[in-house]
């Protein structure tokens, strides 16, 4: 194992859950003969995770860190901080949100924390996506990220 890096390991022949994630990928590997990818995301990125089960789907947005509350998710080689996750319909607004987030802005799996637990409400928020909601929140954090600092 990489210190300090995050490995996702999915496994072609798993029949109780399949796995998906979405991230600034640092690399991957596929290993034909065993049917296994690995997937290696810095220290402190975020990364979408879309598991898939026989009865239900869940997504959780997790960073690869070692503070705060770590729990641990089939597949990762590291306990990580889980930002939101969701379950069923909300998946579905989740990966709609993410391409947006890749299609219209560079960096976005680099926000803060903060970010992403205003993007959690407006996932969770009842009917469609608000998709100008999200660009407003995306400019704000824009905005917040290129504020100058004040010094002392």
């Amino acid at each position: 194992m990489i210190k300090n890096k995050l490995v996702i390991t999915i496994n072609d022949a798993n029949k109780y859950y399949s796995l998906y994630a979405d991230g600034l990928l640092l690399s991957k590997t596929y290993d034909k003969e065993i049917g296994i990818t690995e997937l290696t995301y810095n220290e402190n990125e975020a990364v979408f995770l879309y598991y898939t089960y026989p009865a239900h789907r869940r997504v959780y947005l997790i960073r690869n860190t070692q503070t705060g509350k770590l729990s641990v998710l089939p597949g990762l080689s590291n306990e990580v901080n889980i930002i939101f996750k969701h379950i069923a319909s909300r998946v579905d607004k989740t990966r709609r949100v993410v391409s947006f987030l890749n299609e219209h802005f560079q960096n976005a799996y680099r926000f803060t924390n903060d970010f992403y637990l205003r993007l959690d409400c407006l996932i969770a928020a009842k009917g469609k996506l608000n998709y100008l909601a999200l660009n407003q929140l995306v400019e704000n954090e824009i905005k917040t990220a290129n504020a100058p600092t004040l010094e002392r």
